[in-house]
């Protein structure tokens, strides 16, 4: 099963723990309790696990004040359960979990953010995960595996890719400005409408990729692997190297 299959799912199943638990809107979360259930997230049980995600998501969304704390454990617990495994061989209810909490991460209140600090989901494998409109500004996102993964109208400015696997995700719409892809695998992903101003593709693999109205303005694209040039409608691909003192802004590709 595919993580975008879980969205039904998880509805179904926050409604009912729902009736289990006290809404925290209307009651007191203390650091105590709060710790007891960020420990939770470790527990062998994966219910245990995927009942502390849903309360972690319910506190991040009534506690301003627990925010970032939430994000870290939430990130650490990805780390934890989606390295070093391929997600393809994690059970039903480990998906769910992975998937709620990078909702969670992904798609909370980024002002809440604490200043200097970073989303880390470094080496991590969530391949196939739906991260569509996901703010994911400056993450750390070294050597994930996010292939098939639709990223769709994502901000990913300023995020680290660095050897990303990206590899058939979709990027239609994506901001990634000022990113660093380099040695990232973008290959046969769809990049319609992407935005990689002033990103670093340094030995990026973007063949078989579509590049419609993809915007390379300033970027780094040396020794990047395309299938072949694109000079239709007199747009040649301008390459700026990071030593270039040329001005002049690549064209939209199209």
């Amino acid at each position: 099963m595919q993580y975008s299959d879980l969205m039904v799912s998880s509805t179904d199943q926050k409604i009912s723990f729902s009736k289990q638990i006290n809404s925290y809107g209307k009651s007191n979360v203390t650091n105590q309790s709060l710790k007891v259930i960020i420990k939770d997230l470790q527990h062998q049980a994966i219910g245990i696990r995927l009942s502390a995600v849903y309360e972690l998501e319910q506190i991040a969304d009534n506690y301003p004040q627990y925010h970032w704390l939430i994000i870290e454990a939430l990130c650490h617990f990805i780390r934890h359960y989606a390295s070093g495994i391929s997600s393809s061989n994690l059970d039903y209810r480990s998906k769910l979990a992975v998937q709620t909490a990078l909702n969670v991460i992904t798609r909370s209140n980024i002002k809440l953010n604490v200043e200097n600090q970073q989303l880390d989901l470094s080496n991590t494998d969530i391949r196939g995960v739906n991260l569509r409109k996901a703010h994911l500004e400056g993450a750390n996102l070294y050597r994930v595996d996010l292939s098939g993964a639709d990223l769709s109208e994502a901000n990913l400015c300023g995020s680290i890719l660095t050897a990303a696997n990206l590899a058939g995700a979709n990027l239609a719409g994506a901001n990634l400005s000022g990113a660093i892809l380099s040695a990232a695998n973008l290959s046969a992903a769809n990049l319609t409408g992407a935005n990689f101003t002033e990103a670093n593709l340094y030995l990026a693999d973007l063949r078989e990729t579509i590049l419609y109205e993809t915007k390379f303005n300033r970027a780094n694209l040396r020794e990047v692997k395309f299938t072949t040039p694109d000079t239709s409608n007199n747009n040649s691909l301008n390459i700026q190297y990071p030593d270039s003192t040329s001005h002049n802004e690549p064209d939209t590709i199209y």
